[in-house]
């Protein structure tokens, strides 16, 4: 699944709240693919990250989206984030309690890493969901491991 795919639906979904009456939804985004986390490079977010006592302040990209990823806060972007599911679920988990998100959103967006490995699996048993969308390429490579996720 491409990245783009995934900002486009993020996009779309943005638009379909405007269309429902909300002049200028908030969205917040928290990237938890670790390590393909590239949301911030596709939205344009910069850091650095900052912090007010113990919390972590998303990065404001536009007016009406925020950001946290793990590109905003890493040394350097190249190095491998070869660790193993547990530790990645850690970093995630200390993004979501100790994001400074503010009281005024309308909808929580996490950019899953694909598949349905420990990060997913963690997130649903551990923060609440009120719904999923799941985004895929219409080909039966891809709707395979989807159907595995669900």
């Amino acid at each position: 699944m491409s990245e783009v795919k995934k900002i486009a639906t993020r996009e779309a979904f943005g638009e379909t709240l405007v269309e429902l009456g909300k002049k200028h939804p908030e969205l917040v985004v928290l990237d938890a693919d670790l390590a393909g986390a590239s949301m911030a490079q596709l939205l344009g977010a910069s850091g650095p990250v900052t912090s007010d006592k113990d919390k972590v302040n998303p990065v404001q990209v536009d007016d009406h989206i925020k950001l946290l990823s793990y590109n905003l806060i890493a040394d350097a972007l190249s190095e491998p984030v070869l660790w193993p599911g547990g530790d990645i679920f850690n970093v995630v988990n200390y993004l979501y309690t100790s994001g400074n998100w503010g009281e005024d959103n309308d909808v929580f967006l996490i950019d899953m890493p694909s598949g349905a490995g420990d990060v997913p699996i963690n997130l649903y048993t551990a923060f609440p969901v009120d719904g999923t969308i799941i985004v895929g390429e219409p080909s039966e490579l891809a709707v395979v491991p989807l159907q595995r996720c669900v």
